[in-house]
């Protein structure tokens, strides 16, 4: 009872001491609390995120006959309670006349479209179409669709028609239609319907199917290994049905465990980090207590306590109020918990207070205790006549202490891990330990230096720095707020340039990524239409351009951009320097181009009279077949830019004409072709004259016969030696293969720019010509690209990118689902956008789509990197305030003694301007020295573990990561570090000198 009496009125008479040693403790408890804590939190936002971004579902599907009618389907399945309500629905694959088609039912279906003319289906028989369909198809609201499958044929009515569906909507669960089937036919938009139309007749590929979505917000990190095992179960309960489940739910799940691993390792690196300055502070002050209790440890030695005694009576003070700040510090950790949660994790996303929490709770008590411990026990060792004198005997020389050099060899080893290559847990406390060693350190160096520039300037009169200096030599908490101070600065400078740097290639990746600030899918069916809207309501091309991209067959086939060069440069978004291409680059996408060949109004026929003759070459060796027939084909080119070719009959002998019709009334005449059949290699010399080309009654005129008005098509199946002549004849020495000439209103090799490696055509010897590519075009066949330069890449597209322009490559039309056009824009301008779209909306054409950069940067900020990186930023700025409080505290545990030491100084005749000017100086050189100090360690501490913290949840195969310092957000904040500790250091040193009047010296305690 004695000693806890003792106890309670040494914490009542230092209040103020009393609060900071709690409030230190509560500070290092809750940076150990919060480690856990925000770790399971961010793992739990991670996988959420994943949910939401990825959109995974379980598809109940059954392909039997008969099918099991999706209700039926879901009465007889136990679906896991992570699972959202199921949507059914049934299609079956139709043909209207000789397009494809597919007939769906789905759940709900009229909710999720726009309908735009007549009503929703509601009744057997009755159809929706899109406009699409319905301006392909010439049918509309009232008319009859003939349906037919495989021996089955239904009527069907239109009832109404729909804008095309948004692909992005998770209703749809990718079931929106592609533009062709299996075997590359023409299909249009779904033929939405009810259930009863599909039941009434026995359509042969009938299938019926659940898409169940996965709920992000009722995921759980531990139900996963339930999760698993309940859509196991699902897929045997639905195979008892005939049917069967699939999901790609578990395969996401395990993606987001090297994610969700990175994040924890740089979350508890960061909580370490800011515990380990906590601890270094609680030290400290820890031992300025032990300090300013000398008399009575003294008192207490002479009483015969000893020096356990005596130190276990500092200690049970001291531990109450470590026990007390470690309840506060757990509270206050869940209450930054939630508001971490609530500002930057998912929705609803729950904080785990268990077992690691309570853990990291009690390490931190006693580790707490420990740093007191340590830190007090070279006071309590020290001999009575010592702990009788107010300021103790101190040499000026460099010593380093048994915890300083502890601290400065872990750094070592951790630095020379760091120089070995080595990476992990140890290199990762590197940069922590280096801050904390490098404070130590200079704490110490600061004894010497300090007492040999206090007797160089007594001696040269400059009485205020000649006073500052002394009181650093001999003061041993002014040399200990120089540690703290470097440590915190260190911890914030580290802070700052690992997330500038981590988000500047964030952002740099978003934009990329996204390709431009906004873009926007459209339903246009071309690239003529789309070009022409888009320049009409851009003629400048200032704000929007038209880009057509077209892909391959396969994900890593190449893919081909089409664009408006100059337009497209200034728009897209390049990422870093030297990527954007120039005028010297650009200018060749463009070459001078002639009129095309325009066919007299009402043209429905052609007639075309040439002179052709060949020879055959002597029998190769080893060839058994013979020359076969040659035939003259005329290439024809739609409006919208693809291009017929249409046969006029084999060639014969001489002089002849020959007719084909036109497959469009408007059509320009696009070339000629002098096909050799399949298989035929037989080698051949040839010549054809193009004498002349008639419509009816009027002979067609075709220009000058020019290498820019008719160009010849290089071969992709091997060299071709025709050549124009001025009366347009084709003509080669030793040919094998067909040969093609185009008008020069499109080129006949369209120039581009390359990224990456993207295929060259096959060359039958090593002479033929290399500087060709071939990519798809707007139309997705392949096509010939001449390599005009190469780039690094491609926005939005990355490598194997062809870049090209819109007018060389012709426009053209989708095939194959594989073409998209987008408007691109330079700035997420909501007014200007609505214009734009207003302009597209007056051509027919709808925006079903929209990517941002702010999206793509804002799904990178969600993962799990930048979420623990945020924790950095918060340990750095809580560091900076603690750096401020000690600053602040210090008079609180040594003002009394130093106020008495500053009022003798005024009694002997020191003026008090000169006093405070003393007292000032000497707390700005801590701070200055401190943040200067701890601004280059913290600098390098982040070099250092830069390489080792991820900036993503995954590198990204364009660009690598920049590690370069973030040099304005470092500047900014040594400015703060300067400003904020500079202004403290000024008020507390003004305070000082405020305190030492000759009235203290007749204080009585």
């Amino acid at each position: 009872m004695a000693a806890g009496s003792v106890t309670v009125a040494a914490l009542r008479s230092r209040p103020r001491q009393a609060l900071l040693v709690a409030a230190l403790s509560a500070v290092v408890t809750a940076a150990a609390a919060l480690g856990p804590l925000y770790a399971r939190a961010v793992e739990q936002s991670v996988v959420r995120h994943a949910v939401a971004v990825g959109a995974p579902r379980l598809v109940v599907a059954d392909e039997s006959t008969p099918v099991a009618a999706p209700g039926e389907l879901a009465a007889a399945l136990r679906l896991p309670p992570e699972l959202g309500s199921p949507i059914g629905g049934s299609d079956a694959p139709v043909r209207v006349g000789d397009v494809g088609a597919r007939l769906t039912a789905r759940e709900d279906v009229c909710r999720h479209v726009r309908i735009t003319d007549g009503r929703c289906p509601g009744a057997a028989g009755e159809v929706l179409v899109s406009r699409r369909t319905a301006q392909l198809l010439k049918t509309g609201s009232g008319r009859l669709l003939p349906l037919t499958g495989d021996r089955v044929s239904a009527k069907a009515t239109v009832v109404g028609t729909y804008d095309s569906l948004d692909a992005a909507d998770p209703y749809w669960a990718g079931r929106t239609t592609s533009t062709s089937d299996a075997e590359g036919r023409r299909v249009v938009d779904d033929l939405l319907t009810t259930p009863e139309t599909l039941t009434a007749t026995a359509w042969p590929e009938l299938h019926s199917h659940l898409d169940v979505p996965l709920v992000a917000q009722r995921v759980d990190l531990r139900r996963l290994a339930g999760l698993r095992a309940d859509l196991r179960d699902v897929d045997a309960q639905a195979s008892r049905l005939g049917a069967f489940a699939t999901s790609g739910i578990p395969a996401l799940l395990d993606g987001t465990s090297s994610q969700r691993s990175s994040s924890r390792s740089v979350v508890l690196l960061l909580t370490v980090q800011l515990c380990v300055l906590g601890l270094v502070v609680l030290g400290f002050v820890g031992a300025a207590v032990t300090e300013q209790r000398r008399p009575e440890i003294a008192l207490a030695r002479l009483r015969g306590l000893g020096a356990t005694g005596a130190g276990g009576m500092v200690l049970r003070e001291v531990g109450l109020l470590l026990l007390a700040g470690a309840a506060a510090g757990t509270a206050l950790a869940v209450a930054v918990g939630r508001l971490a949660a609530l500002r930057w994790l998912e929705d609803g996303v729950p904080l785990e207070v268990g077992r690691p929490v309570l853990l990291a709770v009690v390490a931190a008590f006693v580790a707490g205790l420990l740093a007191v411990t340590a830190a007090a026990a070279p006071t309590l060792r020290q001999p009575l006549t010592s702990l009788l004198r107010r300021v103790p005997p101190r040499s000026s020389a460099l010593r380093v202490g048994l915890v300083e050099g502890a601290v400065a060899a872990a750094a070592a080893a951790g630095v020379v891990t760091l120089l070995a290559g080595e990476r992990g847990a140890v290199a990762l406390l590197a940069p922590g330990l280096l801050a904390v060693a490098g404070g130590l350190l200079l704490s110490q160096l600061v004894v010497p230096v300090s007492a040999r520039l206090g007797r160089r300037a007594l001696r040269a009169g400059r009485v205020p720095s000649g006073l500052a200096y002394v009181q650093l030599a001999r003061r041993p908490a002014l040399r200990r707020l120089i540690a703290i101070v470097t440590v915190a600065c260190a911890l914030l400078v580290f802070a700052v340039d690992t997330w500038s740097v981590a988000a500047r290639n964030r952002t740099t990746r978003s934009e990329v990524e996204a390709g431009a600030a906004v873009v926007l899918t459209t339903d246009a069916g071309d690239a003529s239409t789309l070009r022409a809207a888009v320049l009409a309501a851009d003629p400048e091309g200032t704000f929007a351009t038209p880009v057509v991209t077209a892909r391959s067959a396969t994900e890593v086939g190449p893919r081909t951009l089409a664009v408006e060069p100059a337009s497209f440069a200034g728009i897209a978004q390049w990422g870093p320097a030297g990527n954007r291409p120039d005028l010297r680059q650009l200018a060749p996408l463009t070459p001078e181009t002639v009129d095309p060949v325009r066919l007299p109004a009402g043209t429905e026929s052609l007639q075309v009279t040439v002179s052709f003759r060949s020879t055959p070459l002597p029998r190769p060796i080893n060839f058994q077949g013979d020359p076969q027939g040659i035939s003259l084909v005329v290439v024809f080119r739609r409006p919208n830019g693809n291009v017929e070719y249409v046969p006029f009959g084999v060639l014969r002998q001489g002089r002849g004409t020959y007719s084909g019709r036109l497959p469009c009334p408007d059509c320009t005449l696009a070339g000629f072709v002098i096909e050799r059949r399949f298989g035929d290699s037989y080698p051949i010399t040839w010549a054809a004259t193009i004498e002349q080309v008639r419509a009816g009654a009027t002979t067609v005129d075709l220009g000058p016969a020019t290498d820019a008005a008719w160009q010849v098509l290089p071969s992709t199946g091997g060299p071709t030696t025709a050549t124009i002549r001025p009366t347009l004849v084709l003509a080669d020495a030793e040919s094998t293969d067909s040969a093609e000439v185009r008008r020069g209103n499109v080129p006949a090799v369209t120039p581009a720019l390359v990224a990456g490696a993207v295929p060259e055509p096959f060359r039958s010897s090593p002479d033929t010509r290399s500087d060709l590519a071939v990519a798809p075009d707007a139309s997705g066949g392949d096509h010939l690209y001449a390599v005009v330069d190469r780039l690094r890449l491609v926005p939005r597209s990355g490598t194997r990118t062809v870049l090209t322009s819109l007018q060389a490559l012709g426009g053209g039309g989708a095939s194959g689902g594989r073409t998209t056009y987008e408007v691109w824009l330079g700035a997420d301008d909501a007014g200007r956008e609505k214009r734009l779209r207003d302009v597209l909306g007056e051509r027919r054409l709808q925006v079903i789509g929209r990517d941002t950069t702010d999206a793509h940067r804002d799904a990178f900020g969600r993962e799990g990197p930048p979420l623990a990186l945020r924790l950095a930023l918060l340990a750095g700025l809580v560091a900076l305030l603690l750096a401020a409080a000690v600053l602040v505290v210090g008079i609180a545990t040594s003002g009394t003694g130093r106020g008495r030491d500053l009022a003798g100084l005024r009694v002997v005749g020191t003026s008090a301007a000169l006093l405070r000017r003393a007292c000032v100086r000497e707390h700005l050189v801590v701070a200055l020295l401190g943040v200067l100090a701890g601004s280059g360690l913290g600098l390098l501490a982040a070099q250092a573990a830069l390489p080792d913290l991820p900036v993503a949840a995954t590198r990204s195969a364009l660009l690598p990561v920049v590690l370069a310092p973030a040099w304005g957000p470092v500047a900014a904040t040594v400015g703060l570090c300067l400003l904020l500790l500079g202004a403290v250091s000024i008020a507390v040193g003004r305070a000082l000198a405020a305190s030492g009047t000759p009235a203290r010296l007749r204080e009585t305690t």
